[in-house]
């Protein structure tokens, strides 16, 4: 389905299915892809591919599109397949995780065939396929490239970790932290966050949301600063997405907003997002007071919030991709998120590959560490 107003078309069917699939993506449900597809609908055309049963209803959806060429950027020549919710410009980037087709867990490979089907039937229409984050367990990064064998010429594939732990009660939980010394250190900085006054808040009111977020916001900022980058607040079009997507979540009671406050002080702020019975650690802004410091305020507000949720009958607290030392601390579980690439066989994507293949060759020779230019990608 390729129609402007796709999405909107099978919102009923995407609503049910986003819902049957185990577990549900959270960056593929409804209205979060109606917000992102609404900022970047002028970057391409829809293509959402359905999978039907004998009796013609609906068993999956692919929520794909394809990207138009891009007047900058490495990958400017080629015409791009993406999930929805990945692959807009860096500084507005929201990026999904978890990606998969949405479906129940048996209908998954049906999907993957109705999408070969598709790609191969429209061909001449896409140069690359380039699918970010995907869910480890949905086996798409094994069955899509072995069934486009044919029509690729080139298939890449990376993984990077993704961390999670059960949702308990707080005393289980730490139980269940596998290091001894990062439990010490867990328990002394509850301690010490209770001494200094320091108290768990989670947002109940659109007011106090916008507050919290505007402290994430100065927080996170601040922390990329004195790293020399921009952060991602200092993009509008991010901003605005997640005051609309924190008014949503808080009409459906699913705001998980949650800060640590000392008095007047946000000391830490986190967001998550909430799908299913698993809370997802999204994006956050911490107060740095040193590595010796006894409270550390990140992780006081990670093991308040999955004492939460565990209160709140959730089942899994997700610390998501990213391979940062406090996650392989913290968590009980690991995993990892594939992405694949596969470059179509057509022209415009052979010439592209060719030209990646010479500069990677020649860069070495000439000592030259820049990324390739405008139609040669920088990497694998």
């Amino acid at each position: 389905m390729t129609e402007p107003d796709g999405i909107e078309r099978l919102a009923e069917t995407w609503a049910r299915l986003w819902a049957e699939t185990l577990p549900p993506p959270p960056m593929l449900e409804l209205v979060w892809v109606q917000e992102w597809w609404r900022l970047h609908r002028n970057k391409g055309q829809l293509l959402l591919i359905v999978a039907r049963d004998e009796h013609g209803a609906p068993r999956g959806i692919a929520p794909l599109y394809l990207r138009a060429p891009r007047p900058d950027g490495a990958n400017s020549l080629l015409r791009s397949v993406r999930f929805l919710g990945q692959g807009e410009n860096e500084v507005d980037e929201v990026r999904g995780e978890y990606m998969t087709w949405l479906a129940a867990p048996g209908a998954l490979s049906a999907v993957t065939q109705a999408v070969v089907e598709a790609l191969k039937k429209h061909a001449r229409l896409w140069d690359r396929l380039d699918f970010d984050c995907l869910r480890e367990s949905t086996r798409i990064h094994e069955e899509l490239p072995e069934s486009l064998s044919a029509a690729t010429t080139r298939r890449t594939r990376t993984a990077a970790p993704a961390y999670r732990s059960p949702a308990l009660p707080l005393a289980a939980y730490l139980a269940r932290i596998p290091s001894q010394k990062m439990r010490y250190q867990c328990r002394r900085a509850l301690r010490q966050a209770e001494t200094e006054g320091a108290v768990f808040v989670r947002a109940s009111s659109d007011v106090e949301a916008e507050v919290m977020l505007d402290a994430l916001a100065e927080l996170h900022q601040r922390q990329w600063h004195k790293r020399g980058q921009p952060g991602v607040f200092s993009s509008a079009l991010f901003t605005g997405f997640h005051r609309r997507m924190i008014r949503r979540y808080r009409q459906d009671g699913r705001l998980w907003l949650v800060g640590l406050r000392r008095g007047t002080e946000w000391m830490a702020v986190r967001y998550h997002i909430q799908a299913g019975s698993c809370l997802y650690d999204y994006i956050s802004g911490v107060v740095n007071d040193g590595e010796r410091a006894v409270l550390k305020p990140g992780i006081v507000l990670h093991l308040h919030t999955i004492d939460a949720a565990a209160a709140a009958g959730l089942r899994t607290y997700d610390f998501m991709g990213g391979d940062y030392e406090y996650k392989r601390r913290l968590a009980v579980e690991a995993g990892e998120m594939v992405s694949i690439e596969l470059l179509g066989a057509g022209a415009r994507a052979r010439a592209w590959g060719a030209a990646r293949g010479l500069w990677r060759r020649l860069r070495p020779l000439r000592g030259d560490d820049r990324p390739p230019p405008a139609g040669a990608a920088d990497g694998d």
